[in-house]
């Protein structure tokens, strides 16, 4: 066969008029390549483009661990043909697997004979998009089987079906068959588990490049989790007759799914603390009205990233730049294949769905916003605390019930001026938006854009305080050595003493400010001598009321610069009530209403007390959005020992202290309640240590829970044993907690 025959028997060929053909042909220049030589490298210009003559080349995609490889191109087949056609530059490697002949065809040559051939436009387009969506399969392929041979990964691959669940869409559910083994091409897919009540809960996220339902293939089983698509997702199957074809023919595959089964029964077991790295991509979109410029905002996020996180943005005019916006199946896929890679290489990924800049107009349409949309997990809606609250109409049209593939998962960042003391009015921007997390900022805060931008990566530092009375106030030494160290604290949660220290740091209080409100509270006002006829509580509860009123009336919850949590025990339930939001002096009240000593609180027609009843250390709640979780224990030596057969009489005691004797050392009765109290939630309290990065118990079992008067003591107690196990901690196991920009 000639050259000639060759080149017209190229797909590229294939339905051109025959003067376009012979144009192209008359222009071609024959080169040729050594084994090993390079025909062009990733980055560099698309000045010309080839078709394969003699001998094959590899396509190969630099990365951090080793050279991954695309795709094989053979005789007749084109190469360069992409960035040539799209504009922008090469998005790979391209080089000899053994000598080459090649036909070399220069852009302008090119470009002239395309404008004047729809035919052969169409034809390239039509190439294009085989081929990206050829490289997007053969790059999941190589994922769980590893570098393949030439012959054996075209098997592969020839042997997979396409498969595209829309987002929230079912892949299999627990108990289907398990009849072929899927791939991840594009999309992240969710693992889900049903709790006792039948609510389906995420476990686990499967992305591009991982298999799912590789154990029920191989055992012949049904399906043990049902799966679910968190955004739209491509995938391939491989049925269960493929898969015995491909095991008789290449037995040696099946040691990629067996490196996989493997990685994963570690990573279950705990035999490995690697983690996988996860694209987050979020869309980001203006919320309200008269919001600033969201690229610099974003950008400001990406810049206050930890230093192990790499993030990016995706805005319209970097699509523009890289590829031509002709709205081809070939520019889609273009697109959708760029996208892929970006979210290979990075941990968050920021989708601009709205163009900024006026040169930016021309991709600033549905199509655009409709590809951002489809390929974010989540919505990132940002505000100005300036806005009225009231949905814009990009919200308005993506909020509808109809609207399936706009995402579910929305956060909201709402930005305030540098001077503001508290946020205010945080409702008016979460209602009607269906918001799952939000976040305050300052204008100009790099602190407050970091803590934003760790807890949009899954890099944030959480901290959980326990109750305990006056033993809590050395949860203040805590914040102040954390503070001194520069470890960050994302999001706090606490219950009684605890959730007061919790939400005085949400509210911006410095541990200098901390004490001295404490003091005004618990030493000033003294709510614990305002005796009350024991019918309901042995104190009255007016006084627990101001001075929460005092300290907390003029906050709502939503409104604290770090995200907050505390408990109450709703004893009409006998249930746990969590307090995310609403009035925060009333959750206070409710947290900190000891049992018996004062007035239980009416909360939403229900009667509450100390959530220390049955959750007193709560990083249980902050865990799953702590990448490193801190608690902080007073309470952990519950145990009231009396020496003597019998309780003494309280008159003779008093008597004793009044004559200035030494009376029998004996647990009083705020100690007793404490201590039962507490010792419903003490085996909880551990299982919390258990799963916290670490686990603090300041020295103050000495330190009675009224005993205030003492609390800069306390205080001092707590920052000077966190320095010491900060210390330690360093010295001797070379881990210490995260700390700045480097979580």
């Amino acid at each position: 066969m000639t050259y000639e025959s060759t080149l017209r028997a190229s797909s590229l060929f294939h339905g051109i008029e025959a003067a376009a053909a012979d144009s192209l042909l008359k222009r071609a220049d024959v080169c040729c390549l050594e084994k090993g030589d390079l025909l062009f490298q990733e980055g560099s210009d698309a000045d010309f483009m080839c078709i394969v003559l003699e001998g094959t080349l590899e396509v190969v995609m630099a990365s951090p661990q080793a050279d991954r490889r695309l795709g094989i191109v053979g005789p007749g087949d084109p190469v360069g043909e992409m960035a040539l056609l799209l504009g922008g530059t090469r998005s790979a490697t391209v080089r000899a697997l053994d000598p080459v002949v090649l036909a070399r065809f220069d852009r302008a040559q090119v470009g002239a004979i395309v404008e004047s051939s729809p035919a052969l436009r169409a034809a390239l387009e039509a190439v294009i998009h085989q081929r990206l969506e050829r490289n997007r399969i053969t790059q999941a392929v190589q994922g769980l089987f590893g570098d393949l041979e030439p012959e054996v990964l075209r098997y592969v691959v020839d042997q997979l079906e396409p498969v595209v669940v829309e987002r929230n869409g079912y892949l299999f559910r627990k108990g289907d068959p398990g009849d072929a083994l899927y791939l991840v091409v594009s999309g992240s897919m969710e693992v889900l588990a049903e709790d006792s009540d039948g609510t389906e809960r995420v476990i686990a996220h499967v992305r591009r490049g991982e298999p799912i339902g590789e154990m029920a293939l191989l055992a012949g089983d049904q399906r043990g989790a049902s799966i679910r698509a968190g955004r739209r997702s491509e995938l391939v199957a491989l049925s269960r007759t493929a898969f015995e074809r491909l095991s008789l023919r290449y037995p040696h595959v099946l040691m990629g799914i067996t490196r996989i089964l493997v990685a994963r029964f570690r990573a279950v077991s705990g035999q490995t603390s690697e983690s996988t790295r996860l694209c987050r991509s979020y869309a980001v979109l203006a919320s309200g009205n008269g919001f600033p410029d969201l690229t610099s905002v974003v950008q400001t996020i990406v810049d206050s990233m930890p230093d192990t996180v790499r993030a990016t943005v995706i805005s319209p005019g970097l699509a523009r730049r890289l590829v031509s916006p002709s709205g081809t199946n070939a520019v889609s896929a273009a697109l959708e294949s760029w996208i892929d890679e970006v979210e290979s290489r990075h941990d968050v990924v920021f989708f601009l769905p709205r163009a900024t800049e006026r040169e930016d107009a021309e991709l600033e349409d549905a199509a655009w916003q409709s590809l951002c949309l489809r390929r974010c997990d989540e919505l990132l809606l940002c505000a100005h605390s300036a806005g009225d609250g009231a949905l814009n109409e990009i919200e308005q049209h993506l909020f509808r019930p109809e609207e399936v593939d706009t995402p579910s998962l929305r956060r909201l960042l709402i930005l305030h001026d540098a001077d503001i003391d508290v946020p205010r009015f945080t409702l008016k921007f979460l209602t009607g938006r269906g918001v799952t997390k939000h976040y305050h900022a300052r204008t100009g805060s790099t602190s407050d854009m970091a803590r934003v931008a760790r807890l949009l990566t899954g890099k944030a530092v959480g901290l959980a305080f326990g109750g305990g009375g006056a033993k809590g106030i050395a949860h203040v030494g805590v914040i102040r050595a954390l503070t001194e160290r520069g470890i960050p604290i994302d999001t706090v949660a606490g219950t009684s003493m605890g959730a007061i220290i919790a939400a005085l740091y949400g509210a911006g209080y410095t541990p200098d400010q901390m004490i001295a409100q404490i003091v005004k509270m618990f030493v000033d006002l003294n709510p614990f001598n305002e005796y009350t006829l024991p019918l309901f509580s042995l104190l009255g509860g007016k006084k627990p009321e101001l001075a929460s009123l005092q300290t907390f009336g003029r906050f709502q919850i939503e409104d604290l610069w770090t995200p907050f949590a505390c408990t109450s025990s709703n004893i009409s339930r006998q249930t746990l009530t969590v307090h995310r939001s609403g009035s925060l002096s009333k959750a206070i009240l409710a947290t900190t209403a000891l049992p018996g000593i004062t007035v239980p609180i009416i909360y939403e027609g229900e009667i509450h007390v100390d959530g220390g009843v049955i959750n007193n250390l709560p990083g249980d709640l902050i865990r799953e959005e702590s990448a490193y979780l801190i608690t902080c224990d007073v309470n952990t030596s519950q145990y009231v020992t009396l020496q003597s057969k019998r309780y003494p009489s309280p008159w003779r005691s008093l008597i004793q202290r009044t004559q200035r004797e030494h009376p029998v050392p004996a647990p009083r009765i705020g100690t007793i309640l404490n201590a039962a109290m507490s010792a419903g939630s003490m085996h909880a309290a551990a299982r919390v240590r258990e799963i916290s990065d670490l686990a603090l118990t300041p020295p103050v079992t000495d330190v009675g829970i009224l005993d205030f008067k003492r609390a800069v003591e306390i205080e001092q107690r707590g920052y000077e044993y966190t320095l010491r196990v900060l210390d330690e901690r360093e010295q001797n196991a070379g881990v210490a907690p995260p700390a700045g920009s480097t979580v």
